[in-house]
Parts: structure tokens; C-alpha cells; sequence
């Protein structure tokens, strides 16, 4: 089982999103899957709670450039 917290690309080459938080679990059964789910939920509420709802830390973080400027 996988889980993401992705950003959308602003790189040259577009390459859509970028994952900036990523975790993964072996799951062998119903149980193991039932766990994972657990602690990929656990994450993702983890991330929520933690902020930033903006994504430009998490860029910073990850080493992303970040989004382009648009004049007002």
C-alpha cells in the first residue's frame, strides 16, 4: 500500500506532481491491510495537522522550485 502528499509541478519539464511525504507498507493479508490503512491515515492526519496548507514550504522543504509569480 502506498500513501503521498504530492505538490503540482512547476519544474521546466513538467513532470505534473512531486511527492514531498511518501510512505509504503508490504501488506500480505486483510489484516495487514487494515493496519497499513491505520498508519497511512495516521500520517495524513499527522500532515494536516502539522500544516502548511500552502504548498511553498513544502516545496522549500522538498527542494522544489517554486510556483511562477503572475502579475497583478
Amino acid at each position: 500500500m502506498n500513501a503521498a502528499v504530492e505538490v503540482a509541478c512547476w519544474c521546466p519539464q513538467d513532470h505534473n506532481m512531486h511527492q514531498v511525504r511518501e510512505a509504503q507498507w508490504h501488506v500480505a493479508d486483510c489484516h495487514e491491510l487494515v493496519e497499513a490503512f491505520a498508519v497511512g491515515t495516521a500520517m495524513l492526519a499527522d500532515v494536516l495537522d502539522s500544516g502548511p496548507f500552502e504548498p511553498r514550504p513544502w516545496r522549500i522543504w522538498a527542494n522544489l522550485p517554486d510556483a511562477p509569480q503572475t502579475k497583478a
